[in-house]
C-alpha cells in the first residue's frame, strides 16, 4: 500500500467518516462530538482505510463554525502514524512475551530450588546415618588399647568426623529453615 503523507484537511467531518475503520468509528465520532460540543480543538488517533489499505492517523484540528454557530468544517492535519503504532504494538507484544518468559523462568527456578532443597535434605540424612555409625565405631576403637601414634590418628579422625557431622547438621537446619519447619528450642543461658 502506498503511504499518505501529513496533509491539510478542510472538509466537513462526515465526509471523513466513510474512510474510518468500522471498529474505530466510535473513537472518531466521540472526538468530533466532544470538539463540537465543547468548542475545543479536535484530536483523535484511529485507523483509516484508504484505497483498501489500513493506516493509523493522528488528527489535530479546529472546528470552523458558520455565522449561526453550526459546524461547517474542520481545518487541521492528519498525520500517518502507522509506523509508530506498529512499533508500539510490537513493543507491547514483545513486553507481553518477555513477561510470560519471566513467569515461566521464575516457575522453573522455584521448582529447581525446591528440588535442590529436597535433594540436600535427603542427602544430609543419607550421609548422617553412616557418619554416625562411623563416629560410634571410632569411639569404641578409642576404648581399646592403642599406642600413642594410633591414638593421635584416632583423635584426628574423630575431630574430622565431628566437623563433618556439624556440616551435615547445618545443611539439615538450612533445609528446615527453607521449608519453614525449623523449631527453635529456647533455653536459659549464662552470659
Amino acid at each position: 500500500c502506498e503511504c499518505f503523507q501529513v496533509q491539510r484537511v478542510e472538509s466537513f467531518p462526515d465526509l471523513l467518516r466513510s474512510s474510518v475503520h468500522p471498529e474505530d468509528l466510535p473513537i472518531y465520532q466521540e472526538a468530533m462530538r466532544h470538539a463540537i460540543k465543547e468548542h475545543v480543538a479536535y484530536f483523535a488517533v484511529y485507523r483509516l482505510i484508504v484505497n483498501g489499505c489500513e493506516y493509523w492517523t493522528e488528527d489535530h484540528g479546529d472546528v470552523i463554525y458558520d455565522e449561526r454557530g453550526q459546524p461547517l468544517k474542520v481545518i487541521g492535519t492528519a498525520q500517518n502514524v502507522t509506523t509508530r503504532k506498529l512499533a508500539e504494538e510490537a513493543y507491547k507484544r514483545l513486553n507481553s512475551e518477555l513477561e510470560q518468559r519471566v513467569q515461566e523462568r521464575t516457575a522453573q527456578l522455584v521448582y529447581a530450588n525446591s528440588a535442590k532443597d529436597s535433594f540436600l535434605a535427603t542427602m544430609s540424612h543419607e550421609i548422617r546415618t553412616p557418619l554416625s555409625g562411623m563416629m560410634g565405631m571410632l569411639e569404641l576403637l578409642g576404648l581399646t588399647h592403642l599406642d600413642s601414634d594410633q591414638r593421635a590418628t584416632l583423635q584426628v579422625a574423630g575431630q574430622s568426623g565431628q566437623s563433618l557431622l556439624r556440616i551435615v547438621d547445618d545443611i539439615l537446619d538450612l533445609s528446615k529453615i527453607e521449608a519453614g519447619k525449623l523449631q527453635l528450642a529456647p533455653r536459659p543461658s549464662s552470659l
